[in-house]
């Protein structure tokens, strides 16, 4: 009953911002699964995307190895990780956001959206969500229903501004983001806290990242005009 009661509250998190689960296999395989369903939009290619992600740890075993348990070897956890069904974690997270390019953002219900975050705002974002500390899904929009590739999540805009979707956060958590980040645009601020599950703090970070994502061209482009007047 406890995990039914999850399933819905994630699904119910989803839905008011405009997005849906789509169900993976659940084999042990299901977060490669899941990334390959981002990717492909289909299941098949979790074989080899285990194997370049586990090829990229091993290629990079000073990063990696620090953070395998004191009771057994880096090659021989590589090893353990090679096999189908093996349970991905953090490090597997981590490694495949590096090797896809792409920061990862995983949904659990009840909680803050989190992120793998190795690359600028606006660079190439993964979806995935966690269930129950055992199981990958892949979350798409929720109208996307398409056989191919996922659309692309670009807002996360509540769809529908309830009162329960409200509860998770005051209009004083709203003010302190706005202060926080400087950010004149209210939209903005309730879609990050929307985002971040009403985690001020989360919610200021992503903000400050767009809006320093969105500074940087216009930086930039002053700095290349005043290499032309010298």
């Amino acid at each position: 009953m406890a995990r039914e009661k999850k399933t819905a509250q994630r699904q119910k998190e989803l839905a008011l911002l405009g997005l849906r689960v789509k169900q993976i296999t659940a084999d042990g395989n299901c977060f490669f699964r899941a990334l390959s369903d981002q990717l492909e939009g289909d299941e098949h290619q979790h074989s080899s995307l285990r194997a370049r992600v586990v090829g990229l740890m091993q290629a990079r075993e000073e990063d990696f190895a620090p953070f395998v348990e004191d009771d057994q070897s880096f090659q021989g956890y590589a090893s353990r990780m090679s096999k189908e069904g093996t349970w991905a974690g953090h490090m597997e997270l981590q490694a495949a956001s590096l090797l896809l390019q792409a920061n990862i953002a995983v949904y659990q219900a009840g909680q803050p959206r989190w992120s793998v975050t190795n690359f600028p705002a606006g660079s190439r974002l993964l979806h995935l969500s966690y269930h129950d500390g055992e199981h990958y899904n892949s979350v798409r929009r929720a109208d996307d229903y398409s056989p191919g590739p996922p659309q692309p999540i670009t807002d996360l805009m509540p769809v529908a501004l309830s009162g329960e979707l409200h509860s998770s956060w005051s209009a004083a958590d709203e003010r302190r983001v706005a202060e926080g980040t400087a950010c004149d645009n209210p939209a903005l601020v309730k879609q990050q806290l929307a985002a971040a599950g009403g985690d001020v703090d989360a919610a200021i970070e992503a903000i400050i990242e767009i809006l320093a994502a969105e500074d940087e061209p216009a930086a930039t482009e002053g700095a290349e005009m005043s290499r032309d007047r010298q």
